[in-house]
């Protein structure tokens, strides 16, 4: 094989593995998560989460919901402009099946996030 079908060989892989990883999801980034606030009686539940200043606004998804626990995550897409790293504390909110009740919340790696 010559150079410029290694190179068109290794590039196909490279964009292979990538749209398997997610990795060219839409641009799309899961944001670092603080905590939750939910009122007892709601099926709603508010993620803090944290993201700079320019980012777009957040969208809260439920990924997982059991008798013991319920899995969320929030994904957003960063800004290209340049700006501070510093994460501002943001919220957004998803719907529940039923109110959180004693149920744990846990971020997409199965991690407990604080009731705030």
């Amino acid at each position: 094989m010559n150079r410029r079908g290694a190179f068109a060989s290794a590039l196909a892989c490279a964009v292979a593995v990538t749209s398997l990883a997610g990795c060219g999801d839409s641009g799309l980034t899961s944001a670092e998560l603080f905590g939750y606030q939910t009122v007892p009686e709601s099926n709603q539940i508010t993620v803090v989460y944290g993201a700079r200043p320019g980012d777009k606004p957040g969208t809260a998804e439920v990924l997982e919901q059991g008798p013991a626990h319920v899995k969320v995550r929030v994904r957003y897409e960063r800004s290209n402009q340049p700006q501070d790293d510093m994460l501002l504390r943001k919220q957004a909110v998803a719907t529940l099946l039923a109110p959180l009740g004693e149920r744990k919340v846990l971020n997409e790696a199965g991690v407990e996030i604080p009731r705030q």
